[in-house]
Order: structure tokens, then C-alpha cells, then sequence
């Protein structure tokens, strides 16, 4: 039931962000114990959330064995996660300067993966907007906007980007296989808002978050790579 949209020659990307469908489907499968459940609801088409970078890379492995063991995918298709730039690229932005995602991070440009404008000018992601007043101060929230969605909402309930790809600016932060290297210390990098943020910083395209942990904010977005360049995918 999984989505994906062409990107080129040589990669496919998924048009929503994981599934908790998708994720449980795994971790009945491989017998492997679910990650922690939110403090709120959550059905099966609300992105999986709780989920580490490890764990993430972890489904891409398994699903890459198991659809290449039925004959679905062949043996130079991988799933994985996407790559830092790549990522850019869906969220509709030209080629970023700078050597790594925290390099990439500190040169700010304008703009949000839904446009120029803050707050959206429509319904466009969800954010911290102020269908959560009854949660959190004002302060905390986006003004001026309302997605009424306090918590996460299911995947695809906004109109995608020009590629066809939903939630690349909200619902839940994504993982992305770079690293975050600041000095000797090494952190996994989760890129796009969600539900819960309200910052102007924190919300454009291209602000990398080094994480070390995981938590209700934060989801994975599966791609689907060709290893061999001599076969046609």
C-alpha cells in the first residue's frame, strides 16, 4: 500500500511519510517489540513515530529483503533512507552550498517546503498552529494559522508539493542517513517540521536538526534506489 513518485532515472521516493500501518506490519513480521506509543491517538495511516534513525534504516533493510525474497523489487533495488541532499531536492529546492548538513544548515536561505509565506496562506501542513491554544501558550504556537490537526494527522491530509509529495514541511520530522558532525561529536539528522513546531527557524527548508534520541516529533520517509546503473529500473 506504500506510494512512491518517480524522482529520476534512478530513484523513487515514497509520497507520505512512513505509516504506523506500515511500521507495525514490520515489527509483527521480524517479532520485534513496537516503539513506544504517544500520548495521544494515532490510527493506522498517522505516521509511526518514537522511531530512531537505527530503527528506520532497520525497516529499509527488512523491507528490501522481504519484497526482493517475493520478486517485487530485484536484487539492484535497495529501500533506505534518503540522503540529506536528496531531501532537499523533494522539498523542492535547487542544490544547497556546503559539505555536510550542518554546513547546509548554517547558510539560512528563505523559504518553508509549502512556500515564501509564514504562516501558510491555506491549510497547507501541519504545524503548531493554534488548534493546540488549549495545550500551549500562545507563544508556542504559529499565529494567524490553523491546520486543526493538534496532534499528528493522517498522511496525505494536505495537498502535496509539484512532485506529488505530501508532509515534507510538517506532521513529523524526517530522518535522513547523513550525519550531523559538530566538532568530535556525531548526531543523526532529522530534517522538515512538525506537529509541534512553531519556530520561523526551526520550519525552513533548509534547517537541519541534530538529534540524538527520538520522540513523538519525529518519523522517516523510505526511498527506493537502483544499485546498478546498467539496469533499467
Amino acid at each position: 500500500g506504500m506510494e512512491f513518485i518517480e524522482l529520476s532515472e534512478t530513484l523513487l521516493a515514497s509520497r507520505w511519510e512512513t505509516r504506523t500501518a506500515d511500521y507495525l506490519k514490520y515489527v509483527n513480521t521480524a517479532q520485534l517489540p513496537r516503539p513506544p506509543r504517544p500520548d495521544f491517538s494515532q490510527n493506522r495511516n498517522h505516521p509511526i513515530v518514537g522511531v530512531t534513525r537505527k530503527e528506520a534504516e532497520a525497516f529499509c533493510e527488512w523491507l528490501t529483503a522481504n519484497e526482493r525474497k517475493k520478486g517485487v523489487i530485484r536484487e539492484w533495488h535497495q529501500y533506505r533512507l534518503p540522503t540529506d541532499r536528496e531531501w532537499t531536492f523533494m522539498a523542492g529546492e535547487e542544490e544547497e552550498v556546503g559539505g555536510d548538513p550542518r554546513e547546509r544548515s548554517a547558510i539560512e536561505q528563505p523559504g518553508y517546503p509549502w512556500g515564501e509565506r509564514l504562516p501558510p496562506a491555506e491549510k497547507d501542513v501541519n504545524i503548531a498552529g493554534l488548534e493546540g491554544e488549549a495545550l500551549q501558550p500562545i507563544s508556542r504556537l504559529v499565529a494567524d494559522y490553523r491546520d486543526d490537526f493538534v496532534y499528528t494527522s493522517p498522511v496525505g491530509s494536505f495537498s502535496p508539493n509539484e512532485l506529488g509529495l505530501h508532509d515534507l514541511g510538517g506532521n513529523v520530522r524526517e530522518w535522513v542517513s547523513d550525519d550531523y558532525m559538530s566538532g568530535n561529536d556525531k548526531f543523526g539528522t532529522a530534517r522538515g517540521a512538525s506537529w509541534k513546531d512553531f519556530s520561523e527557524e526551526h520550519m525552513r527548508t533548509g534547517y537541519r536538526r541534530p538529534v540524538l534520541d527520538t520522540g513523538d516529533g519525529y518519523g522517516f520517509r523510505v526511498v527506493l534506489s537502483k544499485l546498478k546503473q546498467n539496469e533499467e529500473f
